[in-house]
């Protein structure tokens, strides 16, 4: 204890010093174990309120980690709050934020980076809120060990948080990081790296209200478009209870029961003190992680995402979270155990709302084990029938989530994403553009540049503007059949590929072109070509992962600068390849 506090350094920041912390990239979260920005208009405005009135606020926690950054640890959703406020995204009695307060808001609102909204808070008042002390503290050279034991114990006592997510706070086994990462990629608020910039919170924030520009709208979540959640289970985390308790169900064969108990011992907590219950935790949470390690944590994150796209092609109506996770595990079994596909999908579903018919699934705290199962197996023996031999053991390769996921975070993390509408010229003639692929390829390349063992991808079938849609659409004759994804459009490929004798046929043209560039790469690393299917439409994927050292094509170096692909002078291949040191 003595060692930790000869670490921690204790002193008072104004608003304005943090802000400028915020504006210089300073401040970093780790989504690992910190909860999402959930906060409404209201909770936000009365954090406001508190300091303008000059009330003390609880201490921020940050933790100094590499590169002169620090890690916030505890207060994340409060200076969230104050740096929106800051920026105008939401108003304090009625009036923002004057951006002529501070130089660097006034030159951020010169530049157009922010805008100036009214009527506008009183000078005065602005100041006094800038001015606020923050009592803040710092541990330096801190490991992560430390950071997750600080954050586990500062965010467990329960207040205001909900059961799920005292389960999560600080918890980074391989079995709650697995939830995590489902919850976030069916949600949305999905990010490239762990480690994330504050200043990029904002647009992987939920939204409860839905009045918030820039963020994920809880409504448009499935689970509450769907009726399976409300927005509010959405801020308490119960889309990762549901997915907790379906992913357990899938490891442990149907083993235990659902019950709020259970899921704390997966998590290795105990309600109690109980030396039986503390066991039972322990060994319990031992147990669900050696068997996610014994199926691969990649592996059921992919098994998953594909029974998860089919139920959202299937589109059937769903309220009971029970109903959810009985037809998802039954159709779980029946493809990966019993090796099995839907043939009729209108016969399925017909069926399928028979057996919602037949279950009796009470909504308490607990549903036994011998319930669960049987509602299960009912659900398997009504559907078995509209379905057919699996010709392979795997399903096809439908990548809804996938895709989402990618198109949303390509529009904060450019470096490592791209997106292309196809190889073709959308004119009379419509022919194949080499220098379309070329330009493929010099991307590649550039995101391979980003540094040691980066990954990246670059998605084919997709418009990032209207104007582009709507051209893809009028030759290909397939008016109003692009489907929208946040503001960007998904065509498809399947316009390029009529003029093919099959996908086949265009697949193998375009594989056979790269096989042929690759001969021109040096240190590509891996880059792989794959085929994917996002509901009718047909994309391909080129999935980059860099080498240890610089990548060339054509012996020429290039780079990325926001969207943009650019060949490297020599001053940049320098600075380029001291990212391989």
């Amino acid at each position: 204890m003595i060692q930790i506090q000869s670490r921690l350094a204790i002193s008072g920041e104004s608003i304005q010093e943090l802000y400028n912390w915020f504006i210089n990239e300073i401040l970093i979260v780790n989504r690992r174990y910190q909860r999402k920005l959930v906060w409404t208009s209201d909770e936000k405005e009365k954090l406001i309120d508190t300091i303008f009135n000059s009330y003390p606020i609880p201490l921020f926690l940050f933790a100094e980690v590499e590169n002169g950054k620090n890690e916030i640890i505890d207060g994340m959703q409060r200076l969230s709050s104050i740096f929106h406020f800051i920026e105008n995204k939401f108003s304090f009695n009625g009036k923002y934020f004057d951006l002529e307060t501070l130089a660097t808001t006034k030159s951020l609102c010169d530049q157009n980076i922010l805008i100036q909204k009214e009527p506008k808070l009183e000078r005065d008042a602005c100041a006094k809120i800038v001015n606020y002390k923050l009592a803040i503290s710092i541990y330096k050279n801190s490991e992560e060990e430390l950071i997750n034991d600080v954050f586990s114990r500062i965010n467990s006592s329960g207040k205001k948080l909900s059961r799920q997510e005292i389960r999560q706070v600080g918890s980074t086994e391989d079995f709650a990081d697995l939830v995590r990462i489902i919850s976030e990629k069916i949600r949305g608020d999905i990010s490239h790296q762990d480690i994330l910039l504050l200043n990029k919170m904002q647009t992987i924030s939920i939204d409860i209200e839905d009045g918030t520009q820039n963020s994920i709208k809880a409504s448009s979540i499935y689970w509450c478009e769907k009726s399976i959640l409300s927005k509010n289970d959405i801020r308490d985390g119960e889309d990762e209870a549901l997915i907790a308790n379906i992913l357990a169900t899938i490891l442990t064969k149907m083993k235990y029961r659902i019950a709020n108990d259970e899921l704390d011992f997966y998590y290795g907590k105990s309600k109690t003190s109980n030396p039986s219950d503390i066991k039972k935790a322990n060994e319990r949470k031992v147990e669900i992680n050696r068997l996610l390690s014994s199926y691969g944590k990649e592996k059921l994150c992919n098994d998953f995402l594909k029974i998860f796209d089919l139920i959202r092609i299937l589109n059937f109506k769903l309220n009971s979270k029970r109903h959810f996770l009985a037809i998802f595990v039954a159709i779980y079994n029946l493809y990966f155990y019993k090796n099995k596909e839907v043939d009729s999908h209108d016969i399925f579903i017909k069926n399928l709302y028979s057996s919602l018919d037949k279950l009796e699934t009470t909504q308490g705290g607990v549903w036994a084990r011998d319930n669960m199962v049987e509602a299960i197996e009912i659900i398997e023996k009504l559907v078995i029938d509209s379905m057919k031999d699996s010709e392979k053991q795997v399903i096809n390769n439908e990548k809804i989530t996938e895709i989402e996921n990618f198109i949303s975070i390509s529009s904060t993390e450019s470096l490592y994403y791209d997106l292309k509408q196809g190889f073709h010229n959308l004119n009379e003639k419509n022919d194949f553009n080499e220098k379309m692929f070329i330009k493929v390829m010099k991307t590649i390349c550039a995101i391979s540049n980003n540094g040691k063992n980066e990954k990246g991808i670059i998605i084919i079938g997709i418009a990032d503007t209207s104007s582009d849609k709507d051209k893809i659409e009028e030759i290909y004759n397939i008016k109003g059949k692009s489907r929208k994804v946040n503001n960007i459009y998904i065509p498809g490929l399947n316009g390029e590929i009529s003029k093919y004798t099959s996908f086949e046929d265009y697949y193998k043209k375009i594989a056979d072109l790269f096989e042929k560039e690759k001969t021109k790469f040096v240190n590509l690393g891996k880059c792989l070509l794959e085929p994917v299917d996002y509901y009718d439409r047909h994309l391909l994927l080129f999935k980059i992962e860099s080498s240890n050292n610089i990548c060339t094509y054509n012996s020429k170096v290039f780079f990325r600068s926001g969207p943009q692909t650019n060949e490297a002078d020599v001053m940049k291949v320098i600075e380029l390849t001291e990212r391989f040191k």
